[in-house]
């Protein structure tokens, strides 16, 4: 990086790759870097280790990818710009800080813009966003000591100064937003939230045919990602024959093309689904159930068109906000829940239904369809029968049925 007089050297405020920090900043000094004989890095600075540790994650799915890289920018640039250190520097005090900081970033002008899609090249574009609408950012705990544990085995510094520090202010912003104590900060979607969604859904079906077209496409999306938790891309990407019959069961598959160096994903079809796909298809006047040569995209818009990844968001997040008002002030908590749930999230919970079902996925990560390089792959415990067959067990939530 090139060097630039202190003082105002950060201005315009920049992604940390573009941004030239004085020599003190750039960590090649940092005082809790290892001794340079035990170094397994080419990185001489701290951004170039912050660099290596991103590429070392590239195999997860892009949503983790994106939310390790803004958390890690994050620190870096109040570490930076506010503490006035290397990343390499911090101690575990400064980390109480820069979780004090987290809660409400200030001077807020300087740190926080009205939303996410400025480019990087646009003044307006801020490190946090949405505070105007009184919403706080994750902790981003688990990227930052993914970081630092990365560094500390390469022999990049001596040892993890987070300890328990970002931990405790997700404690403090559970109580904030109303959720109880110990519960997951990945909003929890049981069978009353989910079952909120289907009736904030069945209040769509007035007729017109705009809502209609809305209602049948959410319906098949929502019930696709409770019954086989895929993710946005597998969603938008795939075509109808990925639902494919073998002897008497259908199976649905997920080629290696939407997953790079990961393998195939074969995942059992219940018939609460079937009856889905069925249903959609016949709304879009196609067969009822697709053949090997169907290469139909498996979600469309009003237009007959491959939905976007925008389209989709938007679709479940506005039945999520219709769900969460159904919910009385005495159960505040799962009304939140919804309102910050994600599809990724969602697939984490959904996972959670299908493996109560018995059909178990040997090796569970975050991303519970993203395997590492060096692992072994074996989706479900017994015979593809016995697992289909377990798979049955999974049913929509009941409509009629009291909370």
């Amino acid at each position: 990086m090139e060097t630039k007089p202190d003082g105002q050297w950060f201005l315009p405020l920049r992604h940390p790759k573009e941004m030239s920090p004085p020599d003190n900043l750039t960590g090649e000094t940092g005082v809790n870097r290892a001794p340079a004989s035990g170094l397994r890095m080419s990185a001489k600075c701290d951004w170039q280790a912050a660099e290596e540790y991103l590429e070392s994650i590239t195999h997860h799915c892009n949503g983790w990818q994106d939310s390790s890289r803004r958390a890690i920018e994050r620190l870096f640039l109040w570490s930076w710009i506010e503490a006035r250190k290397p990343v390499s520097s911090l101690l575990y005090t400064d980390f109480q800080e820069y979780a004090q900081f987290l809660r409400a970033p200030q001077p807020r002008d300087f740190w926080c813009g009205a939303g996410s899609t400025f480019k990087l090249a646009d003044e307006r574009w801020r490190p946090f966003w949405n505070y105007s609408s009184g919403k706080r950012p994750a902790t981003d705990s688990s990227a930052l000591i993914g970081l630092f544990n990365y560094w500390v085995v390469n022999g990049y510094i001596i040892g993890n100064p987070i300890g328990d520090c970002l931990r405790v202010t997700k404690r403090i912003l559970r109580r904030e937003r109303g959720l109880p104590q110990g519960s997951s900060d990945t909003p929890l979607l049981d069978s009353d939230t989910w079952r909120a969604m289907a009736l904030a859904l069945e209040e769509l079906r007035d007729g017109r045919e705009a809502n209609h077209c809305f209602y049948e496409r959410t319906q098949f999306v929502l019930k696709l990602i409770y019954f086989l938790a895929p993710k946005a891309n597998e969603l938008i990407l795939s075509t109808m024959n990925s639902f494919r019959r073998e002897g008497n069961r259908w199976w649905w598959h997920v080629g290696q093309n939407l997953r790079p160096g990961q393998p195939p994903l074969k995942m059992p079809v219940p018939e609460d689904l079937l009856a889905a796909l069925e249903r959609y298809r016949r709304f879009r006047g196609l067969e009822p159930l697709p053949s090997s040569d169907d290469y139909a995209s498996l979600i469309t818009n009003a237009r007959s068109a491959p939905l976007s990844r925008h389209t989709l968001n938007t679709d479940v997040q506005s039945i999520r906000f219709r769900a969460a008002d159904r919910f009385g002030s005495s159960l505040t908590y799962k009304a939140n829940h919804l309102r910050t749930a994600t599809i990724a999230s969602m697939r984490s919970i959904a996972f959670q239904f299908i493996n109560s079902s018995g059909t178990l996925v040997r090796y569970i990560e975050r991303d519970w369809a993203a395997v590492g390089p060096g692992r072994t792959y074996r989706p479900f415990i017994g015979t593809e029968d016995e697992c289909h067959d377990k798979a049955q067990k999974q049913k929509w939530p009941d409509l009629n049925a009291t909370p």
